[in-house]
């Protein structure tokens, strides 16, 4: 069966890409039924004109791929997906990506069981005020590098409650997210990650952040994880394990406000950079470093600043 579209209310058939060949004199979509695909990669692709889009009738329960899907649709501003079923969908790589007028999405019915990638999926979403992913099921995901990157406008993020035990890297995660007050990560139990590298960097607004019960045991990066958190002022990192630790450069470089930072149950015996580490903590009123094992580090006229 061909897809059929309808367009300004006439019914299309499409036989190539599914977007490119169905856009109405006034920049709008609607997709009515989809039997046979099971990608939408680069389905609306750079299509930076396109003002709306409907699936409201779409068939979508055979979709297992939504690769760049709405990469660089950076004309709209609202998503309904409340009637998608993703419940195949292995991957949403770049799923949002560069959607630069993007202010909500709805994604109050999705079923993300299948999910693995999550990488980039908001990345440069850069008018994204609020986000709730709360009702995501993340329980498969292994990637979520740079997944809100850029989000800079981004104020308020629900994702306290999604399961992570599968995540291997949350490298650049909140990536110069510039207005995030807070993040709480308190019920994250994250026996697979290896990469916490720029996860908060940049995040200049940030003010609270609960870290209590993830765990690093496995992590081997934290390069510039929390560079230029300039508003931070306490942090308490007591329960990390640092066995597996290696590169710990710029790790709290820029933290210009940081005034208590516990950090008396790291182990840095297998460390081997330290630059920067502590560079531009101009606030810190005393610092606890005495249990450091820098045998391993490799220039060690560059340690810390």
């Amino acid at each position: 069966m061909t897809s059929t579209i309808l367009v300004n209310g006439n019914i299309q058939q499409n036989k190539t890409n599914i977007a490119y060949n169905l856009i109405d004199g006034n920049n709008n979509v609607t997709m009515i039924w989809n039997y046979d695909f099971t990608s939408c990669e680069n389905m609306f692709y750079n299509l930076s004109n396109i003002k709306e889009i409907s699936f409201k009738n779409f068939e979508s329960s055979k979709i297992n791929n939504m690769k760049n899907m709405f990469y660089k649709c950076s004309s709209l501003t609202y998503l309904d997906l409340s009637n998608f079923d993703v419940s195949l969908v292995t991957t949403m790589h770049r799923s949002f990506s560069d959607y630069n007028s993007l202010l909500s999405i709805d994604f109050s019915n999705f079923n993300t069981s299948s999910l693995g990638i999550m990488e980039g999926m908001f990345y440069n979403c850069i008018s994204l005020q609020t986000l709730d992913i709360n009702i995501f099921d993340i329980s498969l995901v292994t990637n979520m590098i740079d997944t809100f990157f850029n989000c800079k406008s981004l104020t308020q993020i629900n994702m306290e409650n999604l399961n992570a035990k599968s995540i291997e890297t949350m490298r650049g995660l909140f990536y110069g997210c510039e207005s995030l007050k807070s993040i709480n990560f308190s019920n994250y139990d994250t026996p697979s990650l290896t990469n916490t590298q720029d996860m908060f960097c940049g995040c200049s607004s940030l003010e609270s952040l609960n870290l209590n019960n993830i765990n690093t045991a496995l992590v081997t990066s934290t390069q510039d994880m929390f560079n230029r958190c300039s508003k931070l002022k306490q942090l308490d990192l007591s329960n990390f394990n640092t066995k597996s630790l290696i590169n710990m450069k710029g790790m709290f470089y820029g933290c210009s406000q940081l005034e208590s930072l516990n950090i008396n149950s790291f182990d840095t015996s297998s460390v081997e950079v330290m630059e920067g580490m502590f560079g531009g903590c101009s606030s810190l009123i005393s610092l606890n470093i005495n249990h450091f094992n820098t045998t391993s580090v490799k220039d060690i006229d560059r340690k810390y600043v």
